[in-house]
């Protein structure tokens, strides 16, 4: 008797674990189809093709077999952005408002990623919802002050929200672009410093090293 009642056990497992990994791994397919798409957004290789609206519906697939992965969220957001680009009026504000949603579900769940939450202030912007935009950017600081790929985004979001922002708020934002010019990124740089406010520009300067203060003070002049 006990024997049935062990193998019973060890059957219902079984099913319980077949009937996760069969939906997670339908979901993981849907989810690589856009692979090659997104590696390509990501270092800004414009001559790309992109069939954004394939890759929508295959990231809406994704999601469908399995909601629970953070990653499928945010990649229809990229897409659905990258959508809205090309639209105008009230259909370019419903992708944007369809886009934060996805961006909302992929910082649920995964609170401590980065550029989830860049994504996400970036999205409030676009739709002019400036306190909210400077809410995730703040996130993206708690979730870390130092990560590389959005030093840019965030100077760049950090210029725009200026006025709206903490003491605090304001000394990340000027980190980022210490950050950008200790990986040479003056032109970068400098053309966002042209078009921020004397206070940020004034900041930054006068936060990177010496050495680089020159370089960034001579790239800022060349490029006004």
């Amino acid at each position: 008797m006990q024997n049935i009642i062990t193998k019973t056990l060890f059957g219902l497992v079984g099913i319980a674990i077949m009937g996760i990994g069969i939906p997670r791994s339908v979901g993981g397919y849907y989810y690589m189809q856009s692979w090659e798409a997104r590696t390509a957004l990501a270092k800004g290789q414009a001559d790309m093709e992109i069939p954004t609206d394939a890759l929508i519906a295959d990231l809406q697939k994704s999601i469908r077999w399995w909601p629970l992965s953070a990653a499928p969220h945010d990649a229809l957001g990229v897409f659905l952005l990258q959508r809205s680009a090309e639209e105008i009026g009230q259909t370019q504000t419903d992708t944007l408002s369809d886009a934060l949603a996805a961006f909302n579900n992929a910082t649920a769940r995964a609170p401590g990623n980065t550029m989830f939450w860049v994504r996400t202030s970036m999205t409030h912007m676009a739709l002019g919802e400036h306190t909210a935009a400077r809410t995730a950017l703040a996130h993206s600081f708690t979730a870390g002050r130092s990560y590389p790929l959005a030093a840019a985004p965030r100077l760049e979001l950090g210029n725009a929200l200026w006025p709206l922002l903490s003491s605090e708020e304001k000394a990340a934002v000027v980190h980022q672009g210490v950050l950008l010019c200790a990986r040479s990124q003056y032109r970068k740089v400098a053309t966002l410093l042209n078009a921020a406010p004397a206070e940020l520009r004034n900041a930054v300067i006068q936060a990177v090293p010496t050495e680089q203060r020159t370089r960034l003070i001579g790239q800022v002049l060349r490029t006004r």
